[in-house]
């Protein structure tokens, strides 16, 4: 049966990230909600809202609209929206939310507002397959059911999937190019696009800053969470302390990035690649610093599947997604304490990169080594369990993989299934050593049960960083 989706997420509101102090709540009456280009009666419900960089929308006259069962339960303040697919499970204040059983963090609680629950969209918005835009001239948010989007395409529609309220203040879909990372490391900044864009850059002092407009671009939905403004984890960067970035305008299209650095920083800009734009930083000589030269080494982790792409079902339908971000995030945080390498996430929250997306990314930073983390699945057969890890073909993906195999069944004593070779794409598209990981067995019953826990996850990261730290020497 095809899925329905529940509802909204949204948007970036246009902050100012020059300033990620300026931010807005929307004022009483000024905001709307379009839904499949009609719009919703919210008279009597509460306004969009901006709360600290998250928006969040009056959930009641969305499902309403949508056809959903919804549930208030004022005892215990909590809302219950229900669909023949999914049921997701809302407490009023609280951050933890219950979808299909499965718990998830939420960026900010649901808050009440005119006896109207505000939720955050992104959250949402990750759970269903609504399109959206948001209008800041307009303060109109536009939702597009996947029926509608397939019926009719060319609806005032951009490649994004937003719809626009205003036709005369729209860039036509086919001006619009979009971008799919946004990535830091050995002080060089990395955009990937899918057009060649020449970016209008300039600096500012007070903080010293870099700021960068990409014209004619979207961001695309794999690298936002819903917030106004998004910030990179720079974490043990020497010379850079922030960097930020937005959809800052819809009218036209254009991404801003903002590097802020305590010193004033030189760049030098590369765009001999069209699907990329590469920044590289150094510390100006007036500061009497050194260059910002790096040799660390890149590492690249890559959190296998998520969004809409869940991975392996578990005996105890859990998902192989929310097994393998959790681990990926732990083998970043490890690697991070370690001087003289640098780490890049191919996803670091619960979106969907594609499989060329990951591999296009290593291969653009010229990353050391690429680990890919995964859980198995034996369809039919609850008693395979154990580790397994792969390589395709070079000798140098071998070791690399032999290295971390060997650590990982010392430290988890789950059954060792070997090295293999394989032919997956993550392996044989990239040009760096690559690992790909089937920590355990998610149709396993014993394995499964492990393999959610803090321990074994803490056990499995450390196993992993200490194999990539044998391989690199």
């Amino acid at each position: 049966m095809k899925k329905i989706s529940f509802f909204v997420l949204l948007m970036f509101t246009m902050l100012l990230i020059i300033n990620p102090n300026d931010s807005y709540a929307s004022s009483s009456g000024n905001t709307s909600i379009i839904l499949n280009g009609n719009k919703l009666d919210t008279t009597s419900v509460a306004d969009v809202e901006n709360m600290n960089g998250t928006i969040m929308i009056p959930i009641r006259v969305v499902t309403e609209n949508l056809k959903y069962k919804v549930t208030w339960n004022q005892e215990e303040k909590t809302v219950e929206i229900v669909n023949q697919d999914k049921t997701i499970l809302l407490t009023i204040g609280s951050k933890n939310a219950i979808v299909d059983g499965e718990t998830y963090k939420l960026s900010i609680a649901p808050q009440i507002s005119k006896s109207t629950a505000l939720v955050p969209l992104r959250f949402v918005g990750d759970q269903t397959g609504l399109k959206v835009s948001w209008d800041n001239h307009s303060k109109t948010v536009s939702l597009i059911t996947k029926e509608q989007d397939n019926s009719n395409t060319d609806n005032n529609t951009n490649n994004n999937g937003d719809t626009n309220s205003n036709n005369n203040n729209t860039d036509s879909s086919n001006d619009n190019g979009s971008i799919s990372n946004i990535s830091f490391a050995n002080n060089q900044l990395t955009v990937m696009q899918t057009k060649n864009v020449q970016p209008n850059i300039s600096t500012l002092s007070n903080p010293n800053r870099i700021v960068v407009d990409i014209p004619n671009m979207v961001l695309d939905e794999s690298i936002t969470t819903g917030l106004a403004m998004e910030k990179l984890d720079i974490t043990g960067q020497a010379n850079v302390t922030e960097i930020r970035y937005s959809q800052f305008s819809t009218n036209p299209n254009t991404v801003r990035i903002v590097i802020e650095s305590t010193n004033k920083l030189n760049y030098s800009l590369d765009l001999s690649d069209s699907s990329m734009i590469k920044m590289n930083f150094s510390v100006s000589e007036s500061n009497n610093t050194n260059n910002g030269t790096s040799s660390k080494k890149l590492i690249i982790i890559d959190a296998g599947h998520g969004g809409s792409d869940p991975g392996a079902v578990s005996v105890n339908n859990r998902f192989e997604k929310n097994f393998t971000l959790p681990v990926a995030l732990k083998v970043r945080d490890l690697l991070k304490k370690q001087a003289n390498i640098e780490v890049v996430m191919t996803r670091d929250a619960d979106v969907y990169p594609t499989l060329k997306d990951r591999s296009d990314l290593a291969n653009k930073l010229n990353a050391d080594v690429f680990i890919s983390i995964h859980g198995n699945k034996a369809v039919g057969a609850p008693a395979a369990n154990g580790t397994e890890t792969y390589y395709y073909k070079s000798a140098k993906g071998k070791e690399l993989a032999s290295n971390i195999h060997k650590n990982l069944i010392k430290a988890l004593g789950l059954k060792d299934r070997g090295v293999k070779e394989a032919n997956y794409h993550v392996l044989r598209e990239t040009k760096m050593p690559a690992a790909l990981l089937e920590i355990g067995f998610l149709s396993n019953y014993s394995d499964e049960k492990l393999m959610f826990t803090d321990s074994f996850q803490d056990k499995a990261a450390q196993a992993i960083v200490k194999g990539i730290l044998e391989f690199l020497n």
